[in-house]
């Protein structure tokens, strides 16, 4: 798909029912931005879960689509690495209104990449698209979880700590610049999803 004549189709879908005041009756988009292993995806499939929407992770889309399927080695780091940056940037984007275009009507739950909110190819639409969620997980929590997994090809080279802190130092600013609703991301993915759909029926305004 190319430009972002997907924008019609994402902003038709954020429009507010009149509802009870006691249940999201809604049709919307929820993307969820944040670090990596923050939780995207396990509090996205849950978030989704509970509003009755479907669910979709970015970046497994593009594993799915990559290499006939299989994906390269290394993962999403492997295609931004053997693809370069403006070869990932592009395919992210196509991915992203692949999403928008062939989602059900009704909205839906995105997980997005860490590096989605900074592609210069989505620059304006994942804001028009849906209401943006930024998923804040303490710097440490975030360490925590990587080296608790072995090293990421993210981080690999002489000082992987400080290559994530420098990544986070990037990232944050722009997740909160860009989030419509900034929530906190210790605890468990049920409480996370919890504050998540509490913060949608606080705001009342999703898409509008």
């Amino acid at each position: 798909m190319s430009g972002f004549d997907f924008y019609t189709v994402c902003i038709n879908r954020c429009l507010l029912f009149s509802a009870d005041p006691g249940k999201l009756f809604v049709v919307m988009n929820v993307i969820l931005m944040g670090m990596k292993h923050c939780g995207k995806s396990t509090v996205g499939a849950l978030l989704a879960k509970s509003l009755s929407l479907p669910f979709f992770d970015l970046d497994a889309l593009l594993l799915a689509e990559s290499e006939g399927g299989g994906g390269p080695p290394g993962g999403i780091e492997g295609i931004f690495r053997r693809r370069g940056p403006e070869t990932f940037f592009r395919l992210e984007a196509d991915a992203f209104g692949s999403i928008c275009s062939s989602a059900p009507p009704g909205g839906f739950v995105l997980a997005l990449g860490g590096r989605a909110p900074l592609n210069p190819f989505l620059a304006g639409a994942l804001e028009q698209c849906g209401v943006l969620v930024y998923i804040n997980t303490p710097f440490a929590t975030i360490r925590r979880r990587i080296l608790a997994r072995g090293t990421s090809v993210l981080l690999d080279g002489a000082d992987p700590e400080k290559t994530l802190r420098s990544l986070y130092d990037e990232r944050h600013p722009v997740y909160v610049r860009l989030a419509r609703l900034v929530v906190d991301g210790s605890g468990s993915p049920e409480e996370i999803a919890g504050r998540i759909e509490a913060g949608l029926r606080k705001e009342r305004t999703y898409g509008g």
